[in-house]
């Protein structure tokens, strides 16, 4: 009598999850973070904090704390020297170091840099991820960072990447490479290229990680 056929050959294949469905509960998910750790780094072609083009912007690291608050320093060029300045947002009250004497002042207005714009419940990962990607892609899963996360890749509207970046990139559509955990629907990585003020584009790096751990982030000390 033939063998069986092996009972795995009978079983249903998995549905191929929908990219839109996965991106939108990430909306969600990261809308709704308490805390999370970040870095952005930036490659390639300038992308200046500053109306005057001076500082240019290299990378940036440091924790959101809900809602709305920011503890993180910003690396920056400034005629070939290498700045770093702090940055404390908390509410609509932004604030850095003056990078001479180190000492902390209000958001200058002409700078076009919000950390917090990415976080904002209004300009940030919901209309971003539900209302302004299109052509949303599964490539595949990959083991990135030794666990299992979806990599995808759409589509999205340049002023709305304008917008997370704080004025950082121009208004042309931009290609966003994510890589959202399977199982918390957490976005990690997202990478992209912008236009800039150069000859190349700027490569752009954001990663995400420490969710939801406490957080206590307060408003410092003008001129302390």
């Amino acid at each position: 009598e033939p063998a069986g056929t092996p009972a795995a050959a009978n079983a249903e294949p998995s549905p191929t999850p929908d990219p839109a469905a996965i991106m939108s509960r990430a909306a969600d998910v990261m809308t709704e973070l308490e805390s999370a750790a970040f870095e952005i780094t930036r490659n390639g072609g300038p992308a200046y904090i500053d109306a005057g083009q001076t500082l240019n912007f290299t990378s940036a690291s440091g924790v959101f704390g809900s809602p709305g608050s920011i503890d993180g320093t910003l690396a920056v060029a400034a005629s070939g020297a290498a700045l770093e300045i702090g940055f404390i947002s908390v509410g609509d009250n932004q604030y850095i170091t003056n990078p001479l004497n180190q000492q902390w002042e209000q958001l200058p207005a002409d700078w076009g840099f919000d950390p917090a714009a990415l976080f904002d419940p209004e300009t940030g990962w919901r209309p971003l991820l539900q209302e302004d990607l299109s052509d949303a892609r599964l490539v595949g899963n990959s083991a990135f960072g030794g666990v299992e996360r979806y990599r995808i890749t759409a589509t999205a509207a340049g002023a709305r990447v304008e917008a997370i970046l704080g004025g950082l990139a121009g208004k042309d559509a931009v290609e966003i490479e994510f890589f959202v955990d399977t199982e918390t629907y957490q976005i990690v990585q997202m990478s992209f290229k912008t236009d800039s003020a150069g000859a190349e584009p700027a490569e752009w790096l954001l990663r995400f990680f420490n969710f939801n751990e406490p957080v206590t982030i307060t408003e410092p000390q003008i001129g302390g």
